[in-house]
């Protein structure tokens, strides 16, 4: 069994190699745009609009994942010391019915086992929030 401090070490390579793979993503994608050309870049303002529409949804998916994994999976893959089990829609029923705001709470200032923000102080309420939502959908 990991110590705490083990186990906050592993949580902050965890975040930072994340942050260093989107920062990675970023500079990717910023070299793809410089390659295109102008006329490829065009489109019409609503075009446009709906794809950064569509882009900011699956952003949102992709963040709540990446918290998820990074921060949640290793005790909600198991179901460690009660936690509810990714997927396990009767585990997860009840406390979707309690609505997504009280569960972000329970994120937020810890319940039973789980730390406050899920033992990751560093994680935003934009985060824990995109990590309920994601965690939410997959029992959907």
């Amino acid at each position: 069994m990991l110590n705490s401090r083990t186990k906050w070490v592993i949580a902050l390579l965890v975040v930072f190699l994340a942050a260093m793979a989107c920062s990675k993503k970023e500079e990717t994608r910023t070299e793809e745009m410089k390659q295109t050309s102008p006329a490829e870049q065009k489109g019409t303002a609503m075009e446009q609009a709906n794809e950064q529409m569509a882009a900011g949804s699956t952003e949102a998916s992709d963040q709540g994942k990446a918290v998820y994994q990074n921060n949640c999976s290793s005790c909600h893959e198991t179901g460690v010391s009660g936690a509810p089990k990714m997927g396990d829609k009767t585990a997860w029923d009840s406390l979707i019915a309690k609505g997504k705001e009280e569960l972000v709470q329970s994120v937020i200032n810890g319940k039973g086992a789980m730390p406050p923000k899920a033992g990751n102080p560093a994680l935003s309420e934009g985060e824990i929030r995109a990590a309920v939502d994601y965690m939410v959908d997959q029992v959907r």
